[in-house]
């Protein structure tokens, strides 16, 4: 966003006529802290001469960042008006000029933020008066961008004015100050990369005679050490059907004072394997790139949420094809005012040879302040996870993560993924066997289907069966899964800690009485799972 000052600024270096080639010197760019991802003042300074300037680029390094919803913004029409509230002042502009080649001037206003346009991440404004009011004043303004390359800021100023108020003029140096924290209390504006080490700052221009100049400097920042690094990760299962693919979300989340995350490698649990259908449906790189890949190819959804930007990044997770034998890649199309295109890593973690597990990786992440960035892999004939097992069923399935700042620090965990297990119905089944000769025998069945696992049941039986107490009934009864216990009405049943799948009750050797000669009626069960969803069912008797 600070680009777009420092470009909007150069607008008014309208060059007289000369026949030498435009020329960028004496650039300097300097954070009055060079703490890495200090909230710093910026001072840049570079000059202009020789031909008339009709281009200008002005970059940035990756990681110096704004905040435009620090401050109350400017409307367009406030601008024009010379009548933006002061609260929109994020910093103030200086230039030398030669009015008519020939009068010296001092240049200088305030710099505004101003509402951006669709699609831009920040917009900026500049209202320049010289003294006396020689000229009238320069209001101005200047979008900013990002770049796709190194994810770092630039500006690129078309058609400069070489004129003003009819007379040419010719701006022979620039000096911008740009705050680093605004309002009150104070909020951070301008951010330091999180990285430490050199940093440069370069312009880029041409003149109307399309002669071309450029100019670079550079500064150094320390102590990445000392910025907190601690990212928050959380995964979720969902089985919509035990035969098809679950869908699976990750989410990374940090704070704004801490490092910027450069690289995440995220583990797999190894009871989730490919889809290998899915793995076959590709999109080529540069299609991605074109953001023009087939829907086959998509099989998911991404969202990056910055506190920079009121409006969250998203778009499609797609696979990208690779050489023949190799996993494909997956391809992030991040839309938006801050719009990405992020490309990782799918390979095999074989550090366990009996547990091989998918690892995918992002490395070379911008330094972009990022509040939360989820993964969202959809489930169903076409997802890309297929679980072994059910994912409800105890133990929970297990992410690993490392984690590595532009500070150079790493961080590692593991994290146990929340379930949920929707699917088919539990099932009852009941049966009451009733010989000519000897005693009867109930067996009930229940099983989780779809569903999470079975923690609780309550067993409703009909009035037209007796079931005995203690000793006698402790004899008569065989369990498979859970406890089981008496009530007035019928059975409570309980399972252990993870919850069961399927549990089996047989009630025989005279602890089972059917009241007359047909014994029918209905059994009713209310279950409760192991992801705390209940179901209540009724079957006939049989």
């Amino acid at each position: 966003m600070t680009v777009a000052v420092l470009a909007a600024g150069a607008m008014l270096a309208a060059t007289a006529s000369s026949a030498s080639a435009i020329t960028v010197s004496n650039v300097q760019a300097v954070p009055a802290n060079l703490s890495a991802g200090a909230n710093s003042d910026l001072s840049v300074d570079f000059n202009l001469s020789g031909g008339k300037l009709d281009d200008l680029v002005i970059h940035l390094p990756p990681g110096l960042v704004g905040n435009p919803l620090a401050t109350p913004t400017c409307t367009e029409a406030e601008l024009n008006a010379d009548s933006c509230p002061a609260a929109s002042d994020v910093g103030d502009i200086s230039n030398d000029v030669l009015l008519n080649d020939l009068l010296p001037l001092t240049v200088s206003g305030n710099v505004y933020n101003v509402v951006p346009r669709a699609g831009e991440p920040a917009r900026f404004g500049f209202v320049l008066t010289t003294p006396g009011n020689l000229i009238p004043p320069v209001i101005l303004q200047s979008p900013a961008a990002l770049r796709p390359g190194d994810f770092g800021l630039d500006t690129i100023l078309n058609d400069v004015p070489d004129t003003a108020s009819g007379l040419p003029i010719t701006i022979t140096g620039i000096h911008l100050d740009l705050k680093g924290q605004v309002g009150s209390p104070p909020k951070g504006f301008l951010r330091n990369p999180t990285s430490c080490g050199t940093h440069v700052v370069s312009v880029d221009v041409t003149a109307h005679d399309a002669s071309t100049g450029s100019g670079q400097t550079s500064f150094d920042t320390f102590g990445c050490a000392d910025l907190p690094f601690d990212p928050k990760f959380k995964a979720s299962i969902v089985s919509d059907n035990p035969k098809q693919p679950v869908k699976v979300s990750t989410t990374i989340s940090q704070t704004e004072q801490e490092a910027g995350l450069k690289r995440a490698v995220v583990t797999l649990p190894a009871e989730l394997g490919p889809n290998s259908t899915a793995f076959g449906n590709t999109c080529t790189e540069a299609d991605f790139q074109a953001s023009n890949c087939p829907a086959a190819s998509i099989v998911g959804s991404a969202k990056a949420a910055s506190p920079l930007q009121s409006q969250a990044l998203e778009g499609p997770v797609v696979l990208i094809a690779t050489p023949a034998g190799s996993l494909p890649k997956l391809g992030l199309d991040l839309r938006g005012a801050l719009a990405l295109k992020l490309i990782g890593d799918i390979a095999i973690n074989d550090s366990n040879p009996n547990a091989l597990r998918n690892e995918v990786t992002f490395d070379g992440l911008p330094d972009i302040p990022i509040s939360e960035f989820t993964l969202t892999f959809a489930g169903g004939p076409d997802g890309l996870n297929l679980a072994t097992r059910n994912p409800c069923a105890s133990p929970p399935f297990k992410f690993n993560t490392t984690f590595l700042s532009h500070g150079g620090v790493t961080t590692q965990g593991a994290t146990d993924a929340d379930a949920t297990c929707r699917g088919s119905k539990p099932k009852l089944k009941a049966k009451l066997k009733r010989p000519k000769h000897g005693d009867a025998k109930l067996k009930l069945k229940l099983k989780a289907g779809g569903l999470s696992p079975i923690r609780k049941a309550n067993l409703k039986l009909p009035k037209s069966l007796h079931v005995s107490k203690g000793a006698k009934l402790k004899r008569g009864l065989d369990v498979e899964g859970a406890k089981v216990k008496r009530t007035k009405s019928g059975l409570r049943l309980k399972t252990r800690k993870g919850g069961a799948e399927r549990i089996t009750i047989v009630i025989g050797d005279g602890a089972i009485s059917p009241r007359g000669k047909k014994a029918r009626g209905k059994v009713k069960a209310d279950i409760k799972a192991l992801d705390g969803q209940r179901t209540k069912l009724s079957v006939k008797l049989k």
